[in-house]
C-alpha cells in the first residue's frame, strides 16, 4: 500500500479562501474565485445592443464584493476556454499569480508545504454541477496554474515534471449536490516507475 493524499476543492474551501483574500486585500473590489457576471448591453437610447446575428449583446465581468454570496464561489479549475479569452501577457501573469497564491494557501491548509514528493500518480477528478459535457483536454490545460502554486511554489513537490508526477489522470464526473474538484495523489517509493503498477496501487488506495 502506498501513501495517499486527498485534496478536496469545493465551494466551502474556495469561500474560505475568498474571505481570507478580502481580509488581506481590503481595497479589493472584486472576488478572486467566484462565478463571473454576464451583463446585457444596451444602446444610449435604452434599446438592446445587438450582435451581428441579431442576438442580445452581453459582456462578462468579475463579481463585485457587494454581489458575492457563498453559492457564487468556484469549485474547480480553469479550462482551456478560460485561457483563450485572455488578451495579453500582463493579464496572463496576473491570473497565474492569483491561482498560484490559491495553490500555496491550499498546501498550507492541508499541511503539505515542504513535503518534497519525488514519485507519484496524480488524479484530478472534477465533479461538475451541471450535466453539460466538458472536454477533458480543456480541463487538463486549466490544471497548470493551480499546480504551479499547490505543487511547486509550496514545495509540496520537488518539481511538477513527469519524473515526479507520472501518470497524470483527468476524470470528469457529475454531482449537482456537491460540485468539487478532488486531487487524489498516491505517493510511491522511488523504485516504482512503471505507470501501470502505479495505477493499480492508486486504484487500491482510493477504491
Amino acid at each position: 500500500m502506498s501513501e495517499k493524499i486527498l485534496i478536496t476543492i469545493d465551494r466551502d474551501l474556495i469561500h474560505e479562501y475568498n474571505i481570507y483574500y478580502l481580509k488581506n486585500h481590503p481595497t479589493a473590489k472584486n472576488i478572486p474565485f467566484a462565478k463571473k457576471v454576464t451583463e446585457k448591453l444596451y444602446n444610449n437610447d435604452g434599446s438592446p445592443k445587438l450582435t451581428k446575428s441579431k442576438k442580445q449583446a452581453t459582456k462578462i465581468r468579475a463579481r463585485k464584493k457587494s454581489e458575492y454570496e457563498k453559492e457564487d464561489a468556484l469549485y474547480g479549475m480553469m479550462s482551456l476556454n478560460d485561457l483563450l479569452v485572455i488578451q495579453n501577457r500582463m493579464t496572463m501573469n496576473g491570473i497565474k499569480e492569483k491561482w498560484g497564491d490559491l495553490g500555496v494557501w491550499i498546501a498550507k491548509k492541508y499541511e503539505l508545504e515542504g513535503k518534497l514528493i519525488s514519485n507519484s500518480l496524480v488524479e484530478f477528478r472534477v465533479f461538475s454541477e451541471t450535466k453539460a459535457n466538458k472536454d477533458l483536454d480543456n480541463l487538463a490545460a486549466g490544471v497548470k496554474f493551480l499546480v504551479d502554486g499547490l505543487f511547486v511554489k509550496s514545495e509540496m513537490y520537488i518539481d511538477d515534471n513527469y519524473t515526479h508526477i507520472n501518470p497524470l489522470i483527468i476524470v470528469g464526473e457529475y454531482d449537482k449536490v456537491l460540485p468539487r474538484t478532488e486531487i487524489r495523489i498516491s505517493i510511491f517509493d522511488d523504485k516504482i516507475k512503471d505507470v501501470y503498477e502505479k495505477t493499480l496501487l492508486h486504484i487500491n488506495n482510493f477504491k
